[in-house]
């Protein structure tokens, strides 16, 4: 079940409690008895005294605005704190010290909490707005020691404390002033959550927000004036707080283009069980969005795991067609093959995509920062994958023309794609291919899920578009030059922290060569005698070799 709001928690406790019966009651609180530790069992008796089943009694508020004040000011005179080192499980310096304030923090956090649920709204806006300032310390050295991100040392929820606190400040805000204020608070502590909604501000607390019809009208008039950027997700939330699903609804057909998510949110607020209108709206959302919008992707999604749900093997390819097509990602072009074998159209899909892989290569891709707006775009080494995928080895191998042989960790060089996938090609069923694999594993970077998808449609293409003897002979001969230019660039250039890489890669190659044939301890012995001079690379290249036998470690 998804994180739940105090009023959704509060509502289905309270359904469930319903059907409970007092034999329920005992036996649920006698198996939480048996778990509690024995330090602790004279507290947990004391829940069922009565006095403890009472309302709180009211808390000594200026006693504990002392205690804050107190508490802050070691925070700022930096008494917890007791030097700033490296830290090798961080892997960066951060603050060392006594990290107890994180415990005293949440100890006033949850005061708070009570303050505001007690009716002490004032008192508790007063003690959230002095702690998140006091947050605000751990940005600089000096103050808050721990973790580099301090809210992470917190045990409380962040994000329903901040919720707490707009809730304070609304029942604290004259109501021409809720909107305003509200705003201000939720853009200023923007790193502290997630984003915040009003639904998290409403459920917060088991209290309804007076005048909250008029502050809805405040708040649509208010985020008109903000960027679109950063106000979207909260628009689409009053839209739909103020009119339901036909308001937002209408957002979304008026407004396509600056609102996209808004079928999303209407796709979210119908009937799970409303198949044929899910579909309805979107396709609808699928037709008015613009293609080259990443986030129409996200509709696109919503059919093809209906599809997949339904086991309408058509519907779910319309699904992963329209996704790949607006969001062209790994994972997504292997679905979209699957989805296309599945129904007998693999030839069409291939064409398809490779299609838009041209196009968005041709294409101009104007910046945005508006996630909503951003375009879509493709990466060079899922472009290699189409075009593998797809049989069309010839093309993935021309795609490597004039890329380096040098920095193959990032996504725009297709070379390192091309190459391992024709290794793993020509390896066929070999038995050994374990350097093979690791290079495999590291290059195709997906889930374990998703690699094994991939090999599934790699393995079905192969059988129905094999390789001739004149094409492996071709991509055989491909392979073993990239692999000596990649080795020779990296050594050459004295990449010591790229010696294993090289190492490995000589010994893959010779892995499919031994396979073939032809002779992969000669490459080994040619590469140990061509960098003589080299003993870091050799001491690399005979520990690998030796992993599979083919030369002595202490050779």
């Amino acid at each position: 079940m998804a994180n739940l709001t105090y009023t959704e928690f509060l509502e289905e406790l309270e359904r469930r409690l319903e059907s409970l019966s007092v034999d329920d009651f005992k036996n649920i609180f006698l198996k939480k008895a048996r778990k509690v530790h024995p330090d602790l069992r004279c507290e947990f008796l004391a829940q069922f005294n009565k006095s403890g089943m009472e309302d709180s009694s009211r808390l000594n508020c200026d006693a504990i605005m002392a205690e804050l004040a107190a508490f802050i000011q070691r925070l700022e005179d930096g008494d917890y704190c007791s030097g700033w080192e490296w830290d090798p499980v961080y892997q960066e310096e951060r603050e060392w010290g006594d990290e107890s304030w994180a415990r005293e923090m949440d100890r006033f956090f949850l005061l708070a909490r009570e303050m505001l649920f007690l009716g002490e709204t004032k008192q508790a806006e007063e003690v959230y707005s002095q702690l998140f300032s006091a947050l605000e310390l751990g940005r600089e050295p000096g103050h808050l020691p721990g973790d580099p991100e301090c809210t992470n040392m917190l045990d409380v929820d962040m994000d329903e404390h901040l919720a707490l606190f707009c809730r304070a400040i609304y029942f604290n805000s004259p109501p021409e002033k809720r909107a305003e204020r509200l705003f201000q608070t939720i853009n200023e502590y923007d790193d502290f959550d997630r984003g915040l909604s009003l639904k998290e501000i409403m459920g917060a607390q088991d209290k309804r927000l007076p005048d909250f019809h008029r502050f809805l009208l405040d708040w649509l008039e208010l985020l008109k004036d903000q960027p679109q950027s950063f106000v979207s997700s909260l628009i689409r939330e009053a839209v739909f707080l103020q009119g339901g699903v036909n308001a937002v609804a209408d957002l979304a057909r008026q407004n396509p283009e600056e609102y996209p998510l808004a079928y999303l949110d209407w796709i979210a607020a119908l009937d799970p069980d409303d198949t044929e209108g899910i579909c309805q709206v979107a396709r609808e959302g699928l037709a008015k969005i613009p293609r080259d919008y990443a986030v129409r992707a996200q509709v696109a999604d919503v059919l093809a795991k209906l599809g997949g749900r339904l086991r309408d093997d058509q519907l779910q390819l319309e699904g992963c067609r329209e996704r790949f097509i607006s969001h062209p990602t790994l994972e997504h072009l292997v679905d979209l093959y699957l989805s296309a074998l599945a129904v007998d159209s693999f030839e069409e899909i291939c064409e398809l995509a490779a299609d838009r892989i041209r196009e968005l290569e041709q294409a101009e891709r104007p910046y945005s920062n508006n996630h909503e707006r951003k375009t879509s775009s493709v990466a060079g080494d899922v472009a290699a994958h189409v075009f593998l995928l797809g049989g069309r080895y010839e093309e993935a191998v021309s795609r490597c023309e004039e890329k380096s042989s040098l920095g193959w960790s990032y996504s725009t060089n297709p070379k390192p794609v091309v190459l391992v996938f024709l290794l793993k090609l020509l390896a066929g069923r070999a038995e050994h291919t374990r350097f093979v694999e690791k290079f495999w594993e590291r290059t195709v970077r997906v889930s374990d899920a998703y690699l094994q998808k991939y090999t599934s449609v790699m393995e079905t293409i192969q059988e129905k578009i094999p390789i001739s003897g004149e094409q492996e002979e071709f991509f055989l001969n491909w392979c073993i030059g990239q692999v000596k230019e990649r080795a020779d660039a990296i050594v050459s250039n004295k990449y010591r922290s790229s010696y294993d890489k090289a190492a490995e890669i000589l010994v893959a190659l010779a892995e499919v060569l031994t396979a073939k044939g032809r002779g992969g301890i000669s490459l080994i012995e040619e590469y140990h005698l061509k960098f003589q001079r080299y003993n870091a690379f050799r001491k690399e290249l005979r520990r690998a070799a030796a992993e599979l036998g083919f030369v002595n470690k202490r050779k």
